[in-house]
C-alpha cells in the first residue's frame, strides 16, 4: 500500500541523512539506482533527492531473465540510458556530488561513463 511505500521511503532518506552526518563530506555515502524499472523522470527525482542529502548514486541496468515475473519486460533503450546517465552527472555536479561508482571494483556491476565531454 502506499503507506508501507511512504513509510519505506522515509526510512532510508533518514538512514541517508545520519549516514552523511556520521561521514562528513558529500559522496561518501552511495546508493545504487536500478535503471529501467521506473520512469526516467521518477528515477531522476530520486536521484535529484539523494544528491541533496550528499549521497552519490550509482546506476545500474535492469536486465530481465527469464522464467521470472519480469521476464517480459524490456531494459531501457541506449539512448534513454544515455540521456538517464548525462542528467544524473548534471544532478550531481549541481550538488557537488561524485556520479558513481567510485571503486574500480563496482564498475563491472554498473553503468559507468568515463567522459561525456562535448557530447
Amino acid at each position: 500500500t502506499f503507506l508501507k511505500i511512504y513509510y519505506f521511503i522515509v526510512t532510508y532518506l533518514k538512514a541517508f541523512e545520519k549516514a552523511t552526518a556520521l561521514w562528513g563530506e558529500p559522496g561518501s555515502v552511495r546508493t545504487i539506482f536500478i535503471v529501467g524499472l521506473e520512469s526516467s523522470q521518477s528515477l531522476l527525482k530520486g536521484i535529484e533527492t539523494v544528491c541533496k542529502l550528499g549521497v552519490s548514486p550509482t546506476l545500474s541496468l535492469f536486465k530481465p531473465i527469464s522464467q521470472t515475473e519480469m521476464e517480459g519486460f524490456l531494459p531501457p533503450s541506449n539512448k534513454e540510458v544515455y540521456q538517464i546517465c548525462k542528467d544524473a552527472i548534471e544532478i550531481c555536479e549541481s550538488y557537488g556530488v561524485n556520479f558513481g561508482p567510485n571503486c574500480k571494483y563496482c564498475e563491472d556491476n554498473v553503468l559507468k561513463v568515463s567522459s561525456m565531454e562535448g557530447k
